[in-house]
């Protein structure tokens, strides 16, 4: 009885791929151990060719700073669990992650086995990119596309310029576990769907898991695993069969989404201004589009060519004769250009509500917002190189059209490959030089510097807060706060950047800007200072990075002494 049914189940399934031809993208193709073992080897080995430099010259930045002190301290004076506890509350430099239990427990993990050495949290990124790419391709092959096609796709992904954030900061990476977690639920759940009884429930259970941890982590795919029913169905499921695990991952999803909404609060803006954003979001994209995902590029591929490239395909699809093999290779990468714009939509409408700061076009550690959108923006690019190619060889009439035409947009896709290499090396150096003034900076407070008596406020002057829009050495009293404490050993120092007090700081203005000397303490004055508390004199230490030299500052009239001979007069006051 067992074996009968399972043969009517497997005929019934045999069935339904046939009469869904669209849905199956490229052909029925089996994805053997060999296979995966060669594609793992070549993203991790591209990964490292490429950002590797990196690993060997950059460094931590911003909250891998805050990051590194935090969990250090909770772990050493409340054990693990004790960390984890305090990693989710306020009271700490890093801020609250309350809401994002499982990047909490990512950061716990990691900084406890790496702690503060830059480049084994900077091999950990790259690595974790070559998962994303790996990932990908195999979520890819399991939906039937090409070997060629899916590897293409995947380093498009995985040197993707626009999000080379999520590989030059540590912090960043957070993004790639995020849409990891989510590709690995994607699996999960498409092998549920070509499984039976509890080996299918099992695998959806899982699925469903990742999918929350994925949300839990970092929340930027949340509204991939919402429209995860379209990726069921591009597997071959029956609109019957993908619905409910759809509906089981939207309700976990949501509820998962929701705790983090309630326990990360973000700023609330109108409905005016959220619109607003969503205009200015849709725009930046159509613009990263347009410079074929290079921020600082030209417009390479203007909006209106890419809609009349459509709209030749669409219409060349439908006047070919229905045997023609150009216009079912039309149909399928059409579709395929279509997932990838909606991937791209809806990777940006979790950020609508959020601050104006998150945009396709954010430089620096900014650009993480596109880790996600990543992945619409390889399949639409090679998407557009295959029609684009399509097109031609079917007007040459071309023999073996169609092989052709693959082998036109993979050189095509090589091209645009070189332009991204470019581009990242570009970045690289930016962050490159800021790790290595971050590094000149605190050996000299090691090694030349007398040690401060515990309490002191040490400002720092002599170093550049911003080397490139959103590249970073020291900027935030946070990061530059947690790394004097891990130098000294003492929870008790605090730091000023003094880079931040200055008017031309992005939010700073004129009126809220500088230092100013008070009968009992010093202030510093800019938006990132506006409820910092004043430093007393007698315990507020000015370092200057230039001339390896220390000042205590012990009164009103020292502090406007020393403050003339380290800043233009503009920057002091009072």
């Amino acid at each position: 009885m067992d074996t009968r049914s399972s043969t009517a189940q497997s005929e019934r399934a045999t069935r339904r791929r046939a009469r869904a031809p669209a849905l199956d993208l490229l052909g029925g193709v089996r994805c053997s151990a060999l296979e995966l073992a060669v594609a793992a080897g070549f993203f991790v080995t591209l990964a490292f060719a490429v950002f590797g430099v990196h690993v060997a010259r950059g460094g931590l930045s911003f909250d891998d700073w805050t990051l590194a002190y935090d969990v250090q301290r909770s772990v050493d004076s409340l054990g693990f669990l004790g960390a984890f506890n305090e990693l989710l509350s306020g009271d700490i430099l890093t801020g609250t992650h309350a809401g994002r239990p499982v990047e909490a427990g990512y950061n716990l993990l990691i900084y406890t086995a790496f702690g503060q050495h830059a480049g084994l949290h900077l091999e950990a990124a790259v690595v974790l990119a070559a998962l994303v790419a790996f990932l990908f391709y195999l979520v890819l092959r399991w939906l039937h596309l090409a070997r060629l096609h899916a590897a293409a796709v995947g380093t498009l992904v995985l040197l993707f310029p626009a999000s080379d954030s999520t590989v030059f900061w540590a912090t960043g990476a957070i993004a790639h576990v995020t849409v990891a977690l989510y590709l690995a639920g994607t699996l999960c759940s498409i092998r549920g769907l070509r499984s039976h009884g509890r080996s299918a429930l099992g695998f959806h259970a899982l699925g469903i898991a990742l999918y929350a941890a994925s949300i839990l982590q970092y929340q930027i795919a949340a509204p991939l695993v919402f429209l995860s029913v379209f990726v069921y169905r591009f597997a071959g499921a029956s609109w019957r069969r993908a619905i409910a695990p759809w509906v089981g991952a939207v309700a976990v999803g949501l509820v998962a989404l929701l705790y983090v909404k309630a326990n990360l609060p973000r700023r609330a803006g109108s409905l005016s201004e959220d619109y607003r954003h969503a205009r200015d979001i849709a725009g930046a994209a159509r613009q990263l589009l347009a410079s074929l995902g290079i921020q600082d590029g030209p417009q390479r591929l203007p909006t209106i060519a890419t809609l009349a490239l459509l709209l030749v395909a669409g219409a060349v699809a439908l006047l070919l004769p229905a045997g023609d093999a150009v216009r079912t290779q039309l149909r399928r990468w059409l579709l395929i250009a279509t997932a990838g714009f909606v991937t791209i939509g809806a990777s940006y409408t979790i950020f609508i509500p959020g601050d104006f700061y998150y945009s396709p076009l954010a430089h620096g550690i900014g650009n993480r917002v596109n880790a996600a959108a990543a992945l619409g923006f390889a399949l639409v690019f090679y998407a557009l190189a295959v029609l684009l190619a399509l097109l031609v060889v079917r007007a040459l009439r071309v023999d073996a059209a169609v092989p052709t035409a693959g082998a036109i947009a993979l050189a095509g896709t090589i091209a645009l490959l070189g332009s991204f290499v470019s581009a990242i090396d570009s970045d690289r150096r930016s962050y490159d030089r800021a790790a290595d003034l971050q590094r000149q900076a605190l050996t000299i407070v090691r090694n030349d510097i007398p040690r401060p008596a515990p309490g002191t406020t040490v400002y720092l002057f002599g170093i550049d807060g911003e080397i490139a829009p959103n590249v970073f050495t020291f900027v935030r009293p946070n990061d530059l706060t947690a790394a004097l404490r891990l130098v000294w050993n003492d929870d008790t120092i605090e730091g000023v950047p003094v880079s931040s007090t200055e008017a031309d700081w992005p939010g700073n203005t004129k009126e809220n800007s500088g230092m100013k000397c008070g009968p009992q303490s010093l202030q510093p004055r800019g938006w990132l200072f506006n409820t910092y508390p004043p430093s007393r004199y007698g315990v507020t230490l000015f370092i200057d990075v230039r001339t390896r030299a220390s000042e205590l500052i012990r009164s009103q009239q020292g502090c406007r002494a020393a403050l003339s001979r380290l800043l233009p007069p503009a920057v002091t006051e009072g």
